[in-house]
Parts: C-alpha cells; sequence; structure tokens
C-alpha cells in the first residue's frame, strides 16, 4: 500500500513538473515570439526612418533643418486610410502595414484633417471616423483662403514653438493632413547651467 503511494505520489509529482516545464517553455515561446515581432516593427520602422531621413539629407541645401521622419510616417498612414487600388499599393511600399503606437507619457501628438468646404460633401464619412478611431484626428472644414487656420493649429499644438508652417495656401488646395509632436521631459542625467556655453553650431 505504502509503495503504491509513493508511486501514485511520485506519477503526481512527475506530472506536476512536467506541466511546470510545459509552462515555463510556452511562455518563454509566447515571450521570444512577442520580442521577434517587436524587433520586426522595429526594423520596419528603421528603415522607413533611414530612408526618408536620406532622401531628405540628399536634396537639402546643406542648411541646418530639423524633420520628423515619425509625423511624415503619421500622415502618410493616415492618407493610406483612404486610398485604394495603384495609389494603396504605392503608399503600403513606402510605410509598409506597421501598427504605430500614438501613445507616449512624454511625448504629444496631435493629428488634423484640413478639409476645403466645397469638398466636404465628397469625403467618405467612414475615412473621417477611421481617422477619429485610429489617429484621435480632428476635422477642420473652411474655405482655406489664407493658411490661418492651419499655422494656429500647428502653434497650438506645439505649445507656440512653431507659430507658423505655411506663407501661402495653393488656390487648388483640396485637402491638407498634419502631424504635431511635442516632447517634454526633464534629462535623465541633469547639467548646471554655468557649464553651458555658446559656439558655432556645425552640421
Amino acid at each position: 500500500m505504502i509503495k503504491k503511494n509513493l508511486i501514485v505520489l511520485i506519477t503526481i509529482t512527475c506530472i506536476l513538473v512536467l506541466v511546470t516545464i510545459i509552462s515555463i517553455r510556452m511562455e518563454n515561446n509566447n515571450k521570444i515570439a512577442e520580442e521577434n515581432k517587436e524587433e520586426k516593427e522595429g526594423k520596419k520602422t528603421t528603415s522607413f526612418h533611414l530612408k526618408f531621413l536620406k532622401e531628405v539629407n540628399k536634396n537639402s541645401n546643406k542648411e541646418n533643418y530639423v524633420v520628423s521622419p515619425y509625423s511624415v510616417e503619421v500622415a502618410l498612414n493616415m492618407l493610406k486610410e483612404g486610398a485604394n487600388n495603384h495609389t494603396l499599393e504605392e503608399l503600403e511600399k513606402v510605410v509598409k502595414n506597421r501598427n504605430i503606437n500614438l501613445k507616449n507619457d512624454k511625448v504629444k501628438t496631435a493629428n488634423a484633417l484640413f478639409l476645403k468646404d466645397k469638398y466636404k460633401d465628397v469625403i467618405e464619412n467612414d475615412y473621417i471616423e477611421n481617422l477619429k478611431q485610429k489617429y484621435n484626428s480632428e476635422l477642420l472644414i473652411d474655405k482655406f483662403e489664407t493658411p490661418d487656420i492651419i499655422n494656429n493649429w500647428v502653434n497650438e499644438k506645439t505649445d507656440q514653438m512653431i507659430p507658423r508652417i505655411l506663407d501661402y495656401i495653393d488656390e487648388n488646395f483640396v485637402l491638407g493632413i498634419a502631424n504635431a509632436i511635442t516632447f517634454d521631459t526633464k534629462w535623465k542625467y541633469t547639467f548646471e547651467c554655468e557649464s553651458t556655453t555658446e559656439e558655432e553650431f556645425k552640421n
């Protein structure tokens, strides 16, 4: 009787150990799969951002400038939501199919769709709703005879860091897409103000 009980106990223990090992392996496999997915997403991001920066740098006049590949990627994805056929194929070649993370405690993003009023009945409501749901996008409808509405929106969403982005607006303007991004946090390693000096800045 004791031997039987001992054998049963050993068997149960072995099963429990086996289940634990399988559970750990499954958990590890899930973690590896998640890490691989994140790595692939990261490669997609890096690929687009680097290509974009290389292209901008190639065509720049070598003056100092600041560009945000992230903002361009978001805007192109917003455009892609309303595209089909050949246009959709071409956009997918550029931005791929990547999930964009719009939530970050330290980075504030804002998205908007600027639509000329005489075209408001042409654009699909599903497209506008889709942008609201996926990108928290605002819709601003106007005659757009001047760029004031766009400039004011950019000024507000960038905490007055970019007060103006357009000097004029084309008479053929139909639709505009904008992404604004602001970053506000403390340095991980602070430095003393007196350690900062004025010197010539180089590219």
